[in-house]
């Protein structure tokens, strides 16, 4: 028989649909309005939109597709569904994060395909899961997982430190052209999330869970409004010990 919701469910379930709602107008935006409407006088970079549209996408899809545990009641339908989600999010949600943190790096076109590659292994691992009807092999997935982190966190930090000397070789005026505070908050997210998967949780986690997905997507939405394409800039003068040099940016 069908349990009405109390007042508890009824609000954690409108936060639930209210992020859900947010991410899809976001998407939206991003992918149909050409000019800021946060920044009008900035052009940002059309890849960085196109990317973080697509991850705000399948941000709403992973709403959807985690909606429907909640009206299961068999502890192995519950699995299998948290399964296939997690299978989900790792094939979407996941490396998708990590090419936005690519894409916001302008000093050269990285390619976006070692990103899927990177989380390949715990695509296999979850659809070993699945296959199993079993949680045995998530401890490895979640040992994986930490491993993936730290190496991307160590990465990206060298990677934003030569992207800040080439600004400051390239560029007198570094405003809206740096980009480590993004890295910062996205490292404080996927040190939220390696929380969760681990099973650390506290009583409202659930409602934290989806208020700092709220403030994900309004914060990179502000991030790719505010973040000038380099790629349209024009070559600069810069006069350094005397000697003036020309860079063609």
């Amino acid at each position: 028989m069908y349990k009405q919701p109390g007042q508890e469910e009824f609000l954690f379930y409108m936060l639930y649909t209210g992020a859900a709602v947010l991410s899809l107008i976001a998407s939206i935006y991003l992918l149909f309005r050409r000019a800021n409407a946060i920044a009008p006088e900035i052009t940002s970079p059309v890849r960085l939109r196109r990317w973080t549209a697509a991850l705000f996408a399948s941000t709403t899809l992973s709403h959807v597709w985690y909606l429907p545990g909640v009206f299961l009641t068999s502890d192995s339908a519950i699995m299998l569904h948290d399964l296939v989600g997690g299978l989900l999010d790792s094939m979407t949600v996941l490396p998708l994060s990590i090419v936005i943190m690519f894409c916001m790096l302008q000093d050269r076109r990285r390619p976006l395909w070692p990103a899927w590659v990177m989380v390949a292994p715990i695509v296999v691992g979850m659809a070993v899961c699945i296959a199993t009807r079993s949680y045995a092999a998530l401890p490895v997935i979640l040992a994986y997982f930490l491993l993936l982190g730290i190496g991307l966190i160590i990465y990206m930090v060298r990677a934003i430190r030569q992207y800040g000397r080439w600004l400051r070789d390239n560029y007198a005026d570094l405003e809206h052209k740096e980009v480590w505070q993004s890295f910062v908050v996205m490292a404080f997210i996927l040190l939220i999330s390696s929380i969760y998967e681990l099973g650390f949780e506290w009583p409202a986690y659930d409602y934290v869970v989806q208020l700092l997905g709220i403030v994900v997507v309004c914060y990179l939405l502000w991030r790719v409004e505010t973040l000038s394409d380099l790629s349209t800039s024009q070559p600069q003068t810069i006069r350094n010990r005397s000697t003036v040099v020309a860079y063609r940016i």
